[in-house]
């Protein structure tokens, strides 16, 4: 009998784009000095171009952990023997193994991420097989035996395309929420016969062993999970992750039969995240913040080019660069208003007023503020 191989293979594409940024540093609020009846006038905030603004285009995961399964299923067949019928059935049994995945993604808007992973999962166990051997020169008087087959191999192998939404939530905590469609292929070992022993004048027999013939099916199902994970550096994260997959596979015994499994499950796993960064490049900065004017100068604080504002929606932690592994430079609450000096699909340049060193600049999260549009 021909068996059929069926392979599932994810490939999971990287691909890595220039983000431009504009971080600087920043700049003091100047001070009317002592005795003088005129504040002096601070100068214009200059934003320099800098190297540190870095995306995330994609990822990388590799995990180890165990699928959790929990199912038993039975064959009975039959054929001709002596007159009569000799009749088996094997007891199979599914429990929980080790699974072993790897995937990635990359971003297609936001911080929607689309991707691939591939799962294996494993198990093996023996199969509980009985008997009813008919007796060579008597009708009815069938014998009975019994014993355990070998370790028969159960496979899974499964291909998971996903949607990921994946949310920062401090400084170094990342939650991804994902789901789509399941290609699962179920291979493993089926009872083909059962060979005995008799010796005259055959009024018993005994179980010699099981023979076994390795089958496979594949079929579409569904996936939904999330992971989490903390960031150890700018590239590397390290977490967990859960998923439940499931696909129904009808199995073609190799007596001729059909037997229906549930394939996948629910998954746990231990996971490592390399992310894939855009390329560092400095851009020139795409506004300026325009000088406060000194009173009676003759020009109108409405003739001065105006940027963007943004609130924090969320108590905020300012950056000196966008990384988010740097220490705080402060930590802005709810309802603070900005101004935007630039803006990239996670970041926002921003100058804020700072209680104790005056106007400054910083990079917040795009998820911590609203930004406005601007006038």
């Amino acid at each position: 009998m021909n068996l059929p191989v069926i392979r599932t293979f994810t490939t999971v594409v990287v691909l890595a784009a220039s983000i431009t940024c504009v971080p600087s540093r920043a700049a003091a609020q100047a001070t009317a000095p002592p005795g003088t009846s005129q504040p002096a006038t601070p100068a214009p905030h200059q934003a320099a171009p800098s190297s540190g603004d870095r995306d995330i285009r994609g990822f990388l995961t590799f995990g180890v952990g165990g699928q959790f399964a929990s199912s038993d299923f039975t064959e009975a067949h039959s054929e001709p023997l002596n007159g009569e019928q000799k009749t088996w059935t094997a007891n199979y049994a599914l429990r929980s193994g080790v699974e072993f995945e790897i995937g990635g993604g990359w971003r297609i808007w936001s911080n929607l991420f689309a991707g691939a992973t591939y799962t294996r999962f494993h198990d093996s166990r023996k199969a509980d097989v009985t008997a009813e051997i008919p007796h060579p020169f008597f009708f009815n008087q069938p014998r009975h035996i019994s014993g355990e087959s070998s370790d028969l191999a159960h496979d899974e192998n499964g291909g998971h395309i996903s949607l990921t939404w994946l949310m920062p939530v401090g400084r170094r905590l990342e939650v991804g929420i994902f789901g789509g469609p399941s290609i699962i292929n179920v291979s493993r070992q089926l009872v083909k016969d059962v060979e005995y022993g008799e010796t005259y004048p055959y009024d018993t027999a005994t179980f010699s062993q099981a023979t076994v013939e390795r089958v496979g099916e594949t079929a579409i199902g569904a996936h939904g999970g999330a992971d989490v994970t903390w960031l150890v550096s700018r590239e590397v994260a390290v977490g967990g992750l859960v998923r439940y997959s499931r696909a129904n596979v009808d199995l073609s015994t190799p007596v001729g039969g059909s037997i229906s499994l549930d394939a996948g499950g629910l998954q746990a796993a231990v996971v490592v995240k390399i992310r894939v960064l855009g390329k560092e490049r400095a851009v020139t900065p795409t506004a300026q913040t325009a000088p406060r004017n000194a009173p009676g100068s003759g020009m109108a604080a409405s003739d001065a080019p105006q940027l963007p504002t943004a609130m924090t929606t969320a108590t905020a932690p300012v950056f000196l660069r966008p990384d988010m592994t740097l220490t705080p430079l402060r930590q802005l609450p709810v309802g603070t208003r900005l101004r935007v000096l630039d803006q990239t699909s996670e970041w926002v340049h921003v100058e804020f007023e700072d209680r104790q060193y005056g106007r400054r600049v910083g990079y917040i999260q795009k998820a911590f503020v609203r930004v406005d549009a601007g006038r």
